[in-house]
């Protein structure tokens, strides 16, 4: 008899321990998918902000030359390859301070980018 005992024993241990691994894998499914809305709520949010916003039929910022905010952003700086200025300001920045207006990095020069 009790070696029959001992057999349940290790039965109902060896079904506890499938049951603990199978909740595991259950809690690791479901923080993988909270991960995983947790990421596109954050894309969705990265998007909004990017889109472009149409205001009494003027586009805003995303277009605009970030330093005098008024002239479409045409030129790049080199090496960091920022398209952020127009062609006045661009040239203006590389005849004064030579550095990128977006991540001041030093600019070797500025170059038209088609997108």
């Amino acid at each position: 008899m009790l070696k029959c005992k001992k057999k349940k024993k290790k039965g109902s241990e060896a079904a506890g321990a499938e049951e603990k691994a199978q909740q595991a894998q259950e809690e690791k499914a479901q923080e993988e998918k909270e991960e995983k809305a947790q990421e596109e709520k954050a894309k969705e949010d990265g998007a909004a902000l990017v889109e472009e916003k149409q205001e009494d039929g003027v586009q805003a910022a995303a277009d605009e030359c970030c330093v005098c905010l008024d002239a479409p952003r045409h030129f790049m700086f080199a090496p960091c390859g920022h398209r952020c200025a127009c062609e006045t300001c661009a040239k203006d920045v590389m005849r004064t301070t030579k550095e990128c207006p977006m991540c001041r990095a030093v600019a070797s020069k500025i170059f038209k980018g088609f997108l």
